[in-house]
């Protein structure tokens, strides 16, 4: 791989899961260690289309946590508390789906 590009991208993954799993460590270590892993699988890859493949979806998987990834809390065996932010999450303002009655 390009290796300034690389690291750039995984730095990017590593900043987006840090916010996304704020305060889960056990989702923090999954992360960090499928991050090394998939690092260290491609980090001699030479082939320009496999390297910019590889770095565009490093890309949309720092973008799917900034945006995509909502933690949530449980609160009771029915209820979650969804720790939603306006500036970074993606929220569907779209009216829900209305079903007919049958």
């Amino acid at each position: 791989m390009v290796n300034s590009e690389a690291i750039a991208v995984f730095r990017q993954i590593a900043r987006a899961g840090r916010v996304a799993f704020k305060g889960d460590r056990e989702a923090l270590q999954a992360l960090r260690a499928n991050l090394r892993q998939k690092y260290i699988e491609q980090r001699d890859e030479t082939d320009p289309a496999k390297v910019a493949k590889n770095l565009k979806v490093g890309q949309q998987v720092a973008q799917i946590l900034t945006h995509n990834v909502v933690q949530g809390v449980r609160k009771d065996s029915e209820t979650f508390h969804l720790n939603l932010d306006k500036d970074r999450h993606e929220i569907n303002t779209n009216p829900p789906i209305k079903r007919r009655e049958t």
